[in-house]
């Protein structure tokens, strides 16, 4: 795995899917307690990789679906077999700002969820490493504000995408601290709001870069091997010509994340 990640040869291509949603319907007592439980999330991973080998365990959707949103204020329900639902945001103005500052991210939930992270860790001896999904303060926000809201403020209200932003890094920090201590050894850092299928390369630089490359610091200093991820398709938008091939794509696409200069 740490051979691929850096572009190295590897004696075969890692089996390391995207894979929580399937094994959690299919291997979990339900779909909600394998998302966010700590023995039946646990239980569940163990027995897919079992039964498929995985080279990684892969976690982590219904913590920055549910618990990371709840935790700051959103209003989230959590079916039995999807997953959870954000049903309100709690952010409407910059006075809601400083109460979101004030948050205490150690709930209940998220106790459960880090405890099942140990009893993986535990139960795995190294076997295999635990990466976790994890979001960036841009992220956090577009749960915390409404993703339609969040890209009219870069317009209408760019003071708020800031000052929300400022508030949120020390408690992403904090949240992905509390991850590596349980175990995680891969912050699989989604940035899907940061793609240039929502915001333009210039939004990026004015209003994403600093408050994520202070988390993406943070979290390395820590010990974390950060993984930054991005959906959509990077390199047109960026001025860079395309690849020939999906492997060439693939491998320019690592070696953007690999020399970008975080720091």
């Amino acid at each position: 795995m740490n051979a691929a990640i850096h572009l190295k040869p590897v004696d075969r291509v890692p089996n390391a899917p995207f894979y929580e949603a399937p094994i959690c319907r299919y291997f979990g007592a339900d779909f909600r307690s394998a998302l966010l439980g700590d023995r039946a999330m646990a239980d569940a991973h163990l027995t897919a990789l079992d039964e498929f080998k995985f080279d990684w365990i892969m976690v982590g959707m219904g913590l920055i679906g549910g618990i990371i949103p709840e935790a700051l204020g959103c209003k989230v329900s959590y079916p039995e077999d999807v997953f959870p639902v954000i049903e309100k945001t709690p952010v409407k103005s910059l006075q809601d700002v400083e109460r979101i500052a004030g948050a205490d991210v150690h709930t209940n939930r998220m106790g459960r969820f880090l405890k099942g992270v140990a009893i993986l860790k535990k139960e795995l001896h190294g076997a295999v490493p635990i990466a976790c999904e994890y979001i960036s303060p841009f992220t956090i926000a577009t749960r915390l504000r409404g993703t339609n809201e969040i890209m009219a403020d870069i317009y209408d209200n760019p003071e708020l995408v800031r000052a929300l932003q400022d508030e949120l890094v020390p408690l992403d920090i904090e949240i992905g601290r509390a991850l590596i201590e349980a175990g995680v050894d891969y912050i699989f850092y989604g940035a899907d709001m940061e793609c240039p299928l929502l915001i333009s390369p210039g939004h990026y630089r004015e209003f994403v870069h600093e408050p994520t490359r202070k988390v993406v610091n943070a979290l390395s200093g820590l010990g974390a091997k950060v993984l930054p991820h991005m959906s959509g398709y990077i390199f047109s938008t960026s001025g860079t010509t395309s690849p020939a091939t999906p492997r060439e794509n693939f491998a320019a696409m690592n070696r953007e994340v690999l020399n970008f200069k975080w720091s």
